[in-house]
């Protein structure tokens, strides 16, 4: 198994266990998985208080028990409606109780909230880390400015930034993933494949899986993974897409094939007003399980309570001018479907109305 190293040289293997989507059905069946994915070298978890609503957690700590809990790197995550004090530690004290577990490696502010000063979380965040309940400090879906001060904040002691990363997303290429690298901070990719064949049934892909005798998902997670300080975190439900996601870095890209990848999945980014853009068909929610909002009122009432809701969220985007990440759309045409990023459409719209343009990726 490949490995990538944490600021302080942790070593980690680059290819982790995901858990967002965990089926209720089948809890021994996953657990499992996981435990075979421990022993075949994917020895770190990353889950969240949010995934069914902390019973993918609770399936973790049950993970854990048919383990060795010392060779397992854990990585949760809390919600964005829990960065003030004393939420954040009750979060954390009941994320330690259905993890099973004494300590946490890897805590991670899932989203920031616009309504919590950053500098209140942190400080928290070091005061259970100087406690032992967790060992690493690391943020997902934030902006470079904001990763910048949180890093600054912690003293340089910042471990990770998970944002989306997969070859049909690779804005954090731009400036994020640089900083990272600049700085000893461990990138952590998750939803590595997403698109699946749509995306990645292309010519240079098929070639190279006949050349390794190895499937387009395995050359895709060994070129995310070939460079840079990168981890992946493909989902994983089944046994054998454990094994061909362990697998993946078994075998070695050289310089030419990782550049013809990277030639074939340029980003094709465009700027478009929200006034050109659909939102009739898209979903929200953390595991896309909720309708999307569809009108300016329907979003400033955040009737489904997304966190941060559209209307604090963009509060956060009036001061950076940007999204944590950009709006996916599908094009027909001369017309704009968006397909991801419904909460943040709505910010948008809400910081700076129907007419100012904004970033998207066509996919």
């Amino acid at each position: 198994m490949r490995q990538k190293e944490l600021f302080d040289g942790k070593k980690v293997p680059a290819i982790w266990q995901g858990t967002g989507g965990v089926l209720h059905e089948y809890p021994d069946a996953q657990t499992n998985i996981w435990v075979e994915g421990i022993r075949y070298g994917c020895n770190a978890i990353d889950t969240s208080e949010r995934y069914g609503d902390g019973y993918a957690e609770t399936l973790v700590g049950k993970t854990l028990k048919k383990v060795n809990r010392y060779e397992v790197f854990v990585g949760t995550k809390v919600a964005p409606e829990n960065l003030s004090r004393l939420d954040l530690i009750r979060a954390c004290k009941s994320s330690l109780k259905r993890l099973d577990t004494d300590y946490i490696d890897l805590y991670q502010i899932h989203w920031n909230n616009p309504m919590i000063p950053l500098e209140e979380t942190l400080n928290t965040m070091m005061e259970l880390r100087t406690e032992g309940k967790i060992r690493y400090i690391g943020v997902c879906n934030f902006t470079l400015p904001q990763i910048e001060m949180c890093n600054e904040m912690l003293n340089g002691t910042l471990a990770t930034v998970q944002l989306e990363y997969n070859l049909g997303n690779r804005l954090c290429e731009r400036d994020i993933i640089p900083y990272c690298q600049r700085e000893g901070i461990l990138f952590l990719g998750y939803s590595p494949l997403s698109g699946g064949t749509r995306t990645y049934v292309n010519n240079t892909l098929k070639l190279l899986s006949r050349v390794y005798g190895r499937t387009n998902n395995q050359i895709v997670l060994n070129w995310l993974t070939s460079q840079f300080n990168n981890c992946v975190l493909p989902k994983t439900r089944n046994y054998h897409h454990l094994i061909e996601n362990a697998q993946s870095t078994e075998f070695t890209l050289d310089s030419v094939e990782i550049e013809a990848i990277s030639n074939q999945f340029r980003q094709t980014i465009v700027k478009l007003k929200p006034s050109q853009i659909s939102c009739e068909n898209t979903k929200s929610g953390l595991e896309g399980n909720l309708p999307a909002y569809k009108t300016s009122e329907e979003a400033k009432e955040n009737k489904y309570n997304q966190m941060p809701s559209p209307e604090e969220l963009s509060l956060e985007v009036v001061e950076t001018k940007t999204l944590s990440k950009p709006l996916f759309i599908r094009q027909h045409g001369n017309t704009y479907e968006l397909i991801g990023g419904n909460v943040r459409y709505w910010a948008w719209i809400l910081a700076f109305g129907m007419d100012e343009e904004v970033e998207c990726v066509i996919i």
